[in-house]
């Protein structure tokens, strides 16, 4: 909730929910606002349900307050405010805009922290073309009847046809794998 004080164009930034009722709204304004300012000659207002309920009409009467509506998307009506939301909308753009900056950088340092636990187990190998070597597969990989719970995850030794990339190798695997013939 956005209240400006007209006369020392003061701003107020109050916490709240959009599901909170008149009611509750009347309580965060008393608390936040009047023990400040006091109780205002006017208010401007959006159309807003929450601030048309008889309870503010009543509230307003009551304290000899007269309630002046402002229209929808017309801010010549309150350009105070909208001026005062711009501003709010700017400070808050650029804190994210900053906070996004330094969450991906603990993003970076924390990826780098875990490439270099995960490097500590890893070996580089180098094959040639024609090495025999063995893969390593996941179970629903291996064609039917080559893997049980007590057999090797292993299979092999295959011949290593051409190399694909810095760690990666073509190998010659037999017609009934369901996999790429690509490993790192």
């Amino acid at each position: 909730m956005v209240v400006v004080d007209r006369f020392s164009k003061m701003a107020h930034f109050v916490p709240c929910l959009k599901t909170l009722d008149a009611s509750h709204i009347a309580n965060l304004y008393f608390n936040e606002i009047v023990k400040l300012h006091g109780i205002p000659n006017t208010i401007t207002s959006e159309r807003d349900s929450k601030f048309m309920s008889h309870f503010w009409h009543t509230l307003w009467r009551k304290l000899g307050t007269t309630l002046q509506f402002s229209s929808s998307h017309h801010p010549q009506t309150d350009g105070q405010t909208e001026v005062v939301n711009q501003s709010l909308e700017s400070l808050l753009r650029s804190l994210i805009r900053s906070l996004h900056e330094e969450v991906q950088k603990k993003i970076i340092r924390q990826n780098e922290k875990y490439k270099k636990q995960a490097d500590k187990f890893r070996r580089q190998a180098s094959f040639n073309e024609g090495d025999l070597v063995w893969i390593h597969l996941r179970k629903e990989q291996f064609p039917p009847g080559h893997f049980g719970k007590l057999k090797s995850r292993a299979d092999g030794p295959f011949r290593i046809l051409t190399r694909v990339g810095e760690n990666a190798y073509k190998v010659e695997l037999p017609g009934d794998y369901r996999v790429s013939a690509i490993f790192c």
